[in-house]
Order: C-alpha cells, then structure tokens, then sequence
C-alpha cells in the first residue's frame, strides 16, 4: 500500500474525525477536571469563611464585670481566669469539638491564650442552691461560657450552655499533649446533676483559714481550682502547645502534685490532701488570678448584651425544622435522596432507625446542624417519647415533616 507525502506527515496526528471515542474521553477528562477545579475553588473559600466565623469570638472584647469598690468577686460574676506563671487566659474554642469520657455531654476545646477576649469570659456560678452572694475559699463553683457564646454563628439559634469540665483519668480520657487529666469545655444534659463540672476555689497556702476569718475572694488574689472529684488542680504548661484555627495556644489540663519515689500513699492524698487540714503543696502551673473588667466599658456590654438578644433565635424545634427544610432545598433531589436512603437503611421494614443513623443520613444529603440541633429536632420524632418504645426515630413522621 503506498502513501501519499501528505499522509505520511500527518502520521501520529489524531483529529476529530478518528477514533472518535477517545475524543469524547477527552472532552469528558476535560469537563472533569474544570468541575474539580471549580469545586476546590468553592472549597477553599468555604473553609476561608468558616475559619472567620469560627475564630469571631477571639476578636470579639471580653465582657468582665467591672470591678466593684471592695473588690471581691459575686457569685453570677462574668470574669477571666489568668495563670500566674505564663500570663495566659483560660479560653474556650467551641469550634473544635473533642472526644472525652464523659458521659452525656458534648466536649469542645478548652486552651490557654494571650489576648483577653469573648472567649476568655467565664461566669462564677454557684454549685448548689446557695443563697451566698460573695464568692469564698472553699466554695464549689460552676465555671460557665459567656452567654452570647451560646449563639451558633452558623445558624444563629440559641445553644446550651458549656461549662469547664473534667474528668479522672483513663486509656480514653486523659490529654494527648501534656499526659495529665483532661479538661474541656462541656455541653452537659443536666448541669444540677453533673459532678464532672464541678470546682472548689482553694487558696494557695496548705493550713486552713483560722476561725473567723476573711475568706472571700478579691480581683487579683492568687487561688487553685481544685476538681471536686479527681481532687486535681486546673494548670497550664508552657511547654505544651496544641494548635487550632487561632494558632498555637496552651492546651489545658489538672494536675496532682506527689512527691517522687514514694511507694505507699495515704487514702487522702488521692483526693489532694494529706490530712484533712493539710493539702499538698501547690506548683506554679496551679496558680491563677481572677480577672475584673473596667467601669467604662459596663455600658457598652450591657448595649452589646440586649441588641444581641433581639438577633438571635432561641433554640426550638420549628426554628431547627425551619432550618433543616432550608438547607434541604439548596440540595438539588436532597428530599427524594434522604427517602431513599432512610428506605435502604431501614433493614428491618418497621420504619424506625436510631438517632445516630438518621443523623448521618440527614448529613449525607447536606443537612448541616449542631449536635444541640440535631438533638432537638430528633427528638420530637423520637418513638421514646411519643408512643413510649424503645426510643428509636419514626422514618414517616420526620419525612412528612420535612416535606411541608
């Protein structure tokens, strides 16, 4: 067979009128890729925006209550916890959601960081129903969020409340950075009820105050706080430093102080004393200080507090059916997709699927809600509390519901 020369230098060259299913291979390899491409475009600017909304809090002022004329600080007070030895502040991050041991609550990061801030704004609440207005050495106190913290910057609506909590050590709960007892940031079913939040303001010294003692506490006087049930005091090392969307900062933890090579130890010391009027001796790490804000900026706080209370909306579950229903709809067949799925999944043809499953599948077709959310909108079709069984949810109700 003879070729032309004009054959013969278009050898190895391929148009669109050859081998025409490779070209569409390509033209598909083409679009592809520009969807790829398009789509970490978008990704990348979602995780710009998610970053922003979550580290608001951090450049957000602090709301301490400002420092009254005899300086001692109230129970309902709105302060900040500063370590002595690093000059850093207790802060909350409740965008970095952790894994803990303890049960029923929901556990976020608890770090050490420089600048005061929204963040950094702890309330003193009582433990119990004490009726004592001054804040004592040896009271136990819940050591609470900010209020406005409790805001969801994503959707807006009202969450629970998070409390400083920790819990005794094990192969499942201890940190990761320092080996000491963890301590978080937790979202407890009921605060009235839970031990692992609870905390005692002891003073530095290990004998107790002589009868008739001032014992109350001021802005500014060095204490520990002890955990009530592990007996361990909240600490900061500056050698342990964990990273989040803010950067580095001081993870948190509790620690005991032992003497070393000591083989026997009395029953007491477990719980933090020697006797029962002689603790153990307190490190640097244990020392904090509470923090009191300015008279100036009361009023601006106090404007800050009211305006935010008429912008969000409190949690419920028609605000969360709302919410749910709208993110449904920004999906393209998200509501035909999610019958298909709880369909498939539902093994056992009664129509009921636990909590957890019905979650990750509302996951799956973009339904993006807190666990506080989450929780709230299941359990109005939760069957433990609707037809008393065995508290699983009923597929049909939440399909009719989402569909309206």
């Amino acid at each position: 067979m003879q070729f032309t020369p004009q054959q013969l230098a278009g050898a190895g060259k391929y148009g669109r009128s050859v081998l025409i299913g490779n070209w569409n291979e390509d033209a598909v390899l083409q679009d592809v890729k520009a969807k790829n491409t398009q789509h970490k475009r978008a990704a990348r600017a979602r995780v710009a925006d998610t970053v922003h909304v979550n580290t608001l809090p951090g450049r957000t002022p602090a709301c301490y209550t400002p420092a009254r004329g005899d300086g001692f600080i109230r129970f309902g007070d709105t302060v900040g916890l500063v370590h002595s030895a690093t000059a850093r502040r207790l802060a909350s991050n409740l965008a970095t959601q952790v894994t803990a041991n303890v049960a029923g609550a929901s556990q976020f990061q608890a770090s050490g960081v420089g600048e005061p801030s929204l963040r950094t704004s702890f309330q003193i609440l009582p433990a119990d129903d004490s009726a004592k207005d001054i804040l004592e050495f040896g009271d136990e106190v819940i050591i609470a969020t900010h209020p406005r913290l409790q805001v969801d910057p994503h959707s807006g609506l009202c969450q629970r409340q998070a409390f400083l909590i920790s819990s005794q050590q094990s192969i499942m709960g201890s940190s990761s950075l320092s080996g000491e007892q963890e301590v978080n940031l937790g979202k407890v079913l009921d605060p009235a009820r839970s031990s692992a939040i609870r905390w005692r303001v002891d003073q530095l010294e290990s004998r107790p105050f002589p009868v008739g003692a001032d014992k109350r506490v001021a802005v500014g006087q060095p204490i520990q706080l002890v955990h009530c049930v592990t007996g361990r005091a909240l600490a900061l090392d500056q050698g342990s430093v964990l990273y989040n969307d803010y950067g580095a900062e001081l993870d948190v933890f509790c620690c005991l102080h032992q003497q070393t090579r000591k083989v026997h130890l009395i029953k007491r010391e477990h719980s933090g004393l020697r006797t029962a009027d002689d603790r153990l001796p307190v490190q640097a790490r244990n020392v904090w200080v509470l923090e009191a804000g300015d008279q100036q900026d009361e009023a601006k706080n106090q404007g800050d507090d009211e305006e935010e209370k008429q912008s969000f909306t409190l949690l419920s579950s028609d605000a969360v059916l709302e919410l749910a229903v709208a993110q449904l709809a920004m999906n393209e067949n998200g509501f035909d997709a999610l019958r298909v799925e709880l369909d498939a999944l539902d093994e056992a043809g009664d129509g009921r699927l636990d909590r957890v499953t019905v979650k990750w599948a509302l996951v799956d077709v973009g339904v993006q809600l807190s666990d506080d959310e989450f929780d709230c909108l299941l359990d109005v079709f939760d069957s433990s509390k609707t037809l008393g069984s065995n508290g699983a949810i009923v597929v049909q109700q939440l399909l009719q519901a989402l569909s309206a």
